[in-house]
C-alpha cells in the first residue's frame, strides 16, 4: 500500500495505490479542492493526511471510505503526519504546535501532555510531530528552542513519556525544518536516538 496525492478532475486529491489500482479519497467541503495523504496503517485501512476546508488545512484520518477531520489546538488549521500501525494513533501538527490524537481524547498539545505528566521539556517547545512507530510508543519529530534554534526531539511513550533532544549539526542550518526532518528520521532508522548533547 502507498499513499500520496494525485491530479483528479477535482484537483489534487489524496490518494492510496493498492493491487496496481490507484483510488482518491476525497477533500472536506469548502475551500479548494485540495488533499494529500501521509500516512497509511499497517494493513492499508487507516489513511491519514490533510484536506482542505474554508478555514485552511485540516488533519484527516480515513477509514471505511470516510474522511474524518482531527479537529485543531486553537490555530484554525492541523495537518496529521503518521499514524501508528494499527491506526489509532495520530500524530501531525497544528498551527505551530505538535498534536497527538486518539479517538478517546481527540487532539492533544503534545507539550501540554508531557508536561501534565511531569515532563521537563528543557525550554524546547515542540513544533511538529513528524513520524509515529507502527507500536505507537515512539514521536520524532521537531521543536524550537529559547533561541529558535530547530531541535529534533523524540519521546518514548512507553517509558514515562520521557523525550530527549538532540542538538543540531553545524552543518545543518537550523531554518532548514525538511532537512532537520530528514535528519530525524535518519537517526530514527539507525537507532541513534540517544540522549547526546549539541554536536
Amino acid at each position: 500500500m502507498i499513499v500520496g496525492s494525485g491530479t483528479s478532475a477535482s484537483g489534487v486529491e489524496a490518494a492510496r495505490w493498492d493491487n496496481l489500482v490507484i483510488s482518491g479519497l476525497g477533500d472536506f467541503a469548502g475551500g479548494d479542492f485540495s488533499s494529500s495523504a501521509t500516512d497509511v496503517s499497517n494493513d492499508g485501512s487507516v489513511v491519514v493526511g490533510y484536506g482542505t476546508t474554508a478555514a485552511g488545512e485540516q488533519a484527516f484520518r480515513w477509514e471505511d471510505s470516510v474522511m474524518q477531520p482531527l479537529g485543531d489546538l486553537g490555530s484554525g488549521t492541523s495537518r496529521a503526519q503518521s499514524v501508528s500501525g494499527d491506526g489509532s494513533i495520530v500524530v501531525g501538527r497544528s498551527g505551530s504546535d505538535a498534536f497527538i490524537w486518539d479517538s478517546f481524547y481527540g487532539m492533544r498539545d503534545l507539550d501540554q501532555l508531557l508536561t501534565l505528566n511531569g515532563v521537563d521539556l528543557q525550554g524546547i517547545e515542540l513544533r511538529e510531530a513528524l513520524s509515529i512507530s507502527h507500536d505507537g510508543e515512539t514521536i520524532v519529530g521537531v521543536g524550537r528552542d529559547d533561541d529558535l534554534a530547530v531541535v529534533p526531539f523524540v519521546v518514548w511513550i512507553a517509558t514515562g513519556l520521557t523525550p530527549e533532544f538532540l542538538g543540531a549539526p553545524a552543518s545543518v542550518p537550523t531554518t532548514s525544518w525538511p532537512m532537520m526532518a530528514a535528519l530525524v528520521m535518519a537517526m530514527l532508522l539507525v537507532g541513534a536516538m540517544n540522549w547526546r548533547p549539541a554536536f
